[in-house]
């Protein structure tokens, strides 16, 4: 009897299944800690400007760059920038106040735009006008002295204060910058540049006498034309000279009879012309001839005296 093999069923080990492996975990990887971002880099500092003031040559700024506006100044110019003890710098009628700020560039030393560095400039003439520096090209203020001359009407002698400033925190001066100035015209004419001019009142004689007494006379209407001269800058002592014609009321020395036969004391038929010499407005001495129109017709050397408002006006205050 054959015994067959009893096979025991089941997996054989080929075809057993695999044993699941766990699935892998990731090792946790702590986060590092955010590197310290670096603090912003200080921004450099700007520059602060620097105030520059000059009387100069009228010229159109509108022209020059920013670096030769600066040169310009600092050769064709008189620098005003000078300390308020000195001397004040003489200025005349055609002339340029030029102020400007001024930075260092890559070409040097550049002038730059006013409201950069909040510029502000103006005149303050020691009578009480002031007149303000205004924009004469994007880069400096100015102001033209025969402007200044005509609106604040000066006269040789005249003192005055350029003042000058910037935003505290835009420029390195820390306070205004003064610089005093004088009004500088040699020759100016009477009547406020116009040339013509009235010396009134004016008393004349012919120095002749008799035992009536002098011939003297008054002058009520007279015209000068005439130019006064200024030896001083700083002082507004003048030496005037003018041609003149004048009308002439006469009291003569004796009794004159006029064409009509009618006997007056006073000839009010007279003229004159002469050349008349001031003394800064103290008075003035005149001389010239004169021509009578009555029965005592003549032409007679004559002299003229005019008391001046200077002379006037320290009688008034008497």
């Amino acid at each position: 009897m054959i015994v067959a093999p009893v096979l025991a069923v089941g997996p054989t080990p080929a075809l057993a299944a695999k044993p699941k492996k766990p699935p892998a975990t990731k090792p946790k990887v702590e986060a590092e800690p955010a590197p310290d971002l670096a603090p912003d880099a200080p921004k450099p500092k700007t520059e602060k400007a620097r105030l520059e003031i000059a009387a100069c040559p009228p010229e159109d700024l509108a022209q020059l760059e920013a670096a030769a506006l600066v040169t310009f100044l600092e050769k064709r110019c008189r620098n005003l920038k000078v300390p308020e003890t000195s001397a004040p710098t003489e200025i005349a009628d055609d002339e340029m106040l030029v102020a400007l700020c001024t930075r260092k560039g890559d070409s040097g030393r550049e002038a730059i735009e006013p409201k950069e560095c909040g510029l502000e400039a103006s005149v303050h003439v020691d009578s009480g006008k002031t007149l303000k520096l205004g924009a004469d090209c994007d880069l400096a203020l100015a102001l033209r002295t025969a402007k200044l001359g005509r609106d604040a009407a000066l006269s040789n002698g005249t003192t005055m204060t350029l003042v000058v400033a910037g935003a505290e925190k835009a420029i390195v001066e820390d306070k205004p910058v003064r610089s005093p100035l004088v009004w500088r015209r040699p020759f100016e004419a009477y009547g406020n540049g116009r040339v013509v001019w009235f010396p009134l009142p004016m008393f004349t004689t012919d120095l002749s006498s008799s035992p009536g007494g002098y011939r003297i006379g008054v002058t009520p209407v007279a015209v000068a034309l005439g130019w006064k001269w200024f030896p001083s800058g700083s002082s507004r002592g003048y030496v005037g000279a003018s041609a003149f014609a004048a009308w002439n009321l006469l009291v003569p020395n004796d009794t004159q009879t006029l064409s009509n036969g009618t006997t007056v004391r006073i000839n009010y038929q007279a003229l004159g012309a002469g050349l008349l010499l001031d003394a800064s407005g103290w008075f003035a001495i005149g001389a010239g001839v004169g021509r009578t129109f009555t029965t005592d017709s003549r032409t007679d050397f004559r002299m003229w005296l005019y008391f001046g408002p200077r002379l006037l006006s320290g009688l008034n205050e008497l």
